[in-house]
């Protein structure tokens, strides 16, 4: 395999008989520019996922293997127990994120059916209150009467809740979430605009990556994976639509996107 600038190729070669009796050689350059771009993104994804999972593994192993071999207190034995709490449910979002992932992208083309997607909306927003609450947090639906899409029904919730569940935690204390549904040329546009920390223009290229954390401290402190920007591209181009962000580092961003139908 030789590489040429950005891309890939295998090469081939087979002897060759001249007409005038000389030896030459036939070379054949096949681009695997595309395989090869598959490959490395299958091998820098395991290696994510590696890492991503060891990490709670090695608390879960550590905590435990303490409270084995000493002997704790109840009080120490309990944080003990929480800490390791935390991380299975770190693990177990992880794991329930890498499914949803697969079914965005690899799996066939479900059932289409009609939803409305200001009922659905009214119904996700209505299920985070609790957490919303928890912060002071206020959503406000700017939507039509009704809308009905005709689509994979769970894969659009599964967008509108993880934009919705990604602006309640990184919204800042007492802001307000404003949830929209409106009209477009050719199908109908969803956004989600929050006053949170906003993110800087360097990462916004970045943001749909898999595993891609602007703030991995942060990230890792409210339970995020990494993924669930990623599912929301993979639905929403899957639908043949489109998903974009702008943000103000320090005023909040907003996430719009374009289904067709």
């Amino acid at each position: 395999m030789i590489q040429f600038e950005n891309r890939f190729f295998c090469v081939y070669r087979s002897p060759l008989l001249l007409e005038n009796g000389g030896e030459g050689a036939l070379f054949l350059l096949d681009d695997i520019t595309e395989a090869e771009t598959l490959e490395n993104e299958r091998k820098q994804f395991v290696a994510n996922v590696s890492h991503e999972l060891k990490t709670p593994l090695t608390v879960i192993k550590s905590y435990s293997e303490t409270m084995l071999e000493s002997r704790l207190d109840a009080q120490t034995s309990r944080q003990f127990l929480q800490v390791i709490d935390k991380a299975t449910d770190q693990m177990n979002a992880m794991v329930n994120q890498l499914l949803e992932l697969s079914k965005a992208e690899g799996a066939p083309p479900g059932v289409k059916e009609p939803l409305d997607l200001v009922a659905a909306v009214g119904e996700v927003a209505e299920a985070m209150q609790l957490e919303m609450r928890k912060k002071g947090l206020r959503c406000v639906l700017h939507t039509p009467p009704q809308r009905i899409l005709i689509c994979e029904p769970d894969k659009v919730r599964r967008v509108m809740i993880n934009l919705l569940s990604n602006s309640v935690k990184y919204s800042s204390a007492q802001g307000t979430i404003t949830v929209s549904i409106r009209e477009a040329e050719g199908g109908v546009l969803f956004q989600v605009a929050d006053e949170g920390i906003g993110i800087e223009k360097k990462h916004l290229p970045h943001l749909f990556d898999k595993f891609y954390r602007v703030d991995k401290a942060r990230s890792r402190e409210t339970g995020g994976t990494g993924l669930g920007l990623s599912i929301v591209h993979s639905i929403v181009t899957g639908m043949g639509g489109s998903v974009t962000v702008e943000s103000t580092y320090g005023k909040g961003s907003v996430f719009t996107c374009f289904f067709p139908g």
